[in-house]
C-alpha cells in the first residue's frame, strides 16, 4: 500500500498510536522489527523487551504459531492469515492498571509476594510486505488485538 502524501502517513502515524489494537513488523525469520506505541498499553511490557527479538520467545503457547503463519504467507500471499495466541499480561498493560485500581484491599491471610501470571488469547491478521524498490519480500505485518475487549 502506497500513501500518496505526508498526512496521509501522519494521520497512519497517529491512528496506530491510539488504537488498541497493536501493529507488530515481524521479519521474515519471525524477529520483531517493528511494533506500534499501543504494544505497551494492550500487552503491557515495555517496547524494548520485545523490540529485535524473537516474537516466539513472548508466546506461552504453540510457539511456532508466528512462523507457521509467515511461511503460509510466504507460500500464498494473496489471502492474509489468522493466528490466535496466548501471551502473559505485563505489568503496563492498561486492562492490568484498571484492575489494580478497582482491587478490594488485602486481608491479613493473603500473601502479598505471590505474582499471578494472567495470560490473555490474543487474535492476529498478517499479510506479506513487498520491498517497494525491488519488489521482493521485505516483511510480514500483523494486527493483533485482544480477544477479552473484542
Amino acid at each position: 500500500m502506497l500513501f500518496r502524501s505526508r498526512e496521509e502517513r501522519e494521520d497512519l502515524r497517529e491512528a496506530a498510536e491510539h488504537s488498541q489494537n497493536v501493529i507488530l513488523d515481524l521479519n521474515l525469520d519471525g524477529t520483531v522489527r517493528l511494533v506500534s506505541p499501543s504494544w505497551q498499553d494492550v500487552i503491557g511490557t515495555p517496547i524494548s523487551e520485545v523490540q529485535g527479538k524473537p516474537i516466539a520467545d513472548a508466546l506461552t503457547e504453540n510457539k511456532t504459531v508466528f512462523a507457521d503463519a509467515i511461511a503460509s504467507i510466504r507460500k500464498d500471499d494473496s489471502r492474509s492469515q489468522i493466528i490466535r495466541f496466548s501471551m502473559p499480561i505485563g505489568p503496563l498493560a492498561a486492562s492490568r492498571r484498571r484492575a489494580e485500581r478497582h482491587k478490594s484491599p488485602l486481608t491479613d491471610d493473603q500473601d502479598t509476594t505471590e505474582q499471578v501470571v494472567e495470560e490473555r488469547v490474543y487474535e492476529a491478521q498478517g499479510i506479506m510486505i513487498y520491498n517497494r524498490t525491488s519488489g521482493g519480500e521485505s516483511h510480514v505485518c500483523f494486527l493483533l488485538q485482544d480477544l477479552s475487549f473484542a
